[in-house]
């Protein structure tokens, strides 16, 4: 009994570590199709989605404002009104999202509450650097990452990065570190 009990014990720790690493995997790949489909955005548009503190739109997220601009729902500086109804840059079925009966429909004009989520049931979160002047980022572009496994992330603000200093004047301390050392980021390591 005690060598089963302990097969089960390695058996269980060793699928646990194999379901991890493929749940990053699956988010790893996520962020690169996400990634791909703002490119294509800012082919159609000559920019990507903005994230301004207050979009005029109804929603502030991120997240939400990604969503809504790769369903073709957003045009350019988070613009409805400016949107390419019925061209969608990702394939929705390949996604997890947050409200699966709240998905655009190509005929209405209205902006959808959704987000696409990683594997753990978290958001995917999307920020975008609107200029030079915003001197808390070191290239120009946007920022698309995952929370991770923990689902725990300190970031001071919307417009923060998470990776260069932990926001708002807060310092970085080892709590900080911690919240933020398994978060999945595009294109960074």
């Amino acid at each position: 009994m005690a060598i089963l009990a302990i097969l089960a014990s390695i058996t269980i720790t060793v699928g646990r570590g194999i379901h991890e690493r493929s749940q990053i995997a699956r988010a790893k790949a996520d962020l690169a199709v996400l990634a791909a489909a703002l490119e294509a955005y800012k082919a159609q548009y000559g920019d990507y989605p903005w994230t301004p503190a207050t979009p005029p739109t109804p929603l502030t997220d991120g997240g939400a404002i990604m969503f809504n601009a790769l369903c073709g729902n957003l045009g350019p500086k988070a613009n409805a009104a400016l949107a390419t109804k019925g061209r969608t840059f990702v394939e929705l079925a390949k996604f997890a999202v947050d409200d699966p009966a709240d998905l655009p429909d190509p005929t209405l004009t209205t902006l959808k509450n959704n987000w696409f989520n990683d594997p753990w049931g978290k958001w995917y979160y999307y920020h975008y650097k609107k200029s030079a002047s915003d001197t808390d980022w070191q290239s120009p572009g946007f920022l698309l990452y995952s929370h991770g496994p923990d689902g725990l992330c300190n970031i001071g603000s919307a417009a923060d990065t998470g990776i260069l200093d932990a926001g708002g004047g807060m310092p970085v301390t080892a709590e900080w570190i911690a919240k933020n050392a398994d978060n999945i980021y595009y294109g960074r390591n």
